[in-house]
């Protein structure tokens, strides 16, 4: 534990501290939302990597449901599709990569916000001071963002179903029982069956994380409902300027 607050942690409570004091009236709300905005464009480069590689795969989807009827055998398949993506400067697997990246600073971040804002001198720098007054109250006083509050959280969740719908990988996911019907091969089905389950997945994040957010302070739910409410935007300024390219298929193919 003490690398992971070294790291991640203590820098991240010490900038909310810090924006607390020097933001007007010691406002809490001001300040992780400040906090989250400086967090995602420091952490944008590897979002928005992640999002063009998202329509990428989104774009090379019919040609890999091609190439996996075109050869049977699941090496050779494997193979080529390899060799597809490699020849279309894609990696089904890099997205992975930088979740993974990015995973101990959205945990830093959302620790910092649960934990809340307490004086701990053993947390604080040299440089930083704890703001003689500190407003945790939000919209006028309806939110106390150290309680719960059930208005945020649904605000949360409807802001989640916004940012799932504008996603590249839930986007033309309104697969059909004829084309189950269709479908030549097994790969083909359980493609067509995965589609299905993303677009149940739509629904069903956005509840999820409405539920989760009547279960922590408000000061984590605000947190959470700014970070997607940048990420629409950079869906959205991504998915505008996407210039899509020829594709190249694998040497051998017809």
């Amino acid at each position: 534990m003490g690398i992971w607050n070294t790291i991640f942690y203590q820098p991240l409570y010490n900038a909310l501290i810090f924006l607390v004091d020097i933001l007007p009236g010691g406002s809490l709300a001001l300040a992780i939302i400040v906090l989250t905005i400086i967090v995602k464009l420091i952490l944008a480069p590897l979002s928005l990597r992640a999002l063009r590689n998202q329509l990428t795969q989104k774009r090379l989807q019919p040609y890999v449901s091609k190439i996996r009827a075109r050869y049977s055998d699941k090496q050779e398949q494997a193979a080529k599709l390899m060799e597809f993506y490699k020849l279309n400067k894609t990696n089904p697997f890099s997205g992975c990569l930088l979740v993974l990246l990015q995973l101990p600073i959205i945990l830093a971040l959302y620790t910092t916000f649960l934990r809340g804002v307490e004086a701990d001198p053993d947390l604080l720098y040299s440089f930083v001071t704890m703001p003689a007054n500190l407003g945790v109250e939000y919209l006028g006083g309806f939110i106390n963002l150290q309680e719960t509050s059930i208005a945020l959280a649904i605000a949360t969740g409807l802001v989640q179903l916004v940012q799932v719908r504008f996603s590249p990988t839930f986007q033309g996911q309104d697969s059909n029982t004829k084309a189950l019907r269709d479908a030549k091969d097994q790969d083909e089905m359980q493609a067509i069956l995965m589609q299905k389950v993303q677009r149940g997945m739509r629904y069903f994040v956005p509840v999820m994380i409405t539920i989760f957010a009547t279960l922590v302070p408000a000061a984590v739910a605000l947190y959470w409902m700014t970070s997607n409410l940048f990420t629409i935007v950079q869906e959205i300024i991504v998915t505008h300027r996407a210039k899509p390219g020829a594709v190249v298929m694998p040497e051998g193919y017809e």
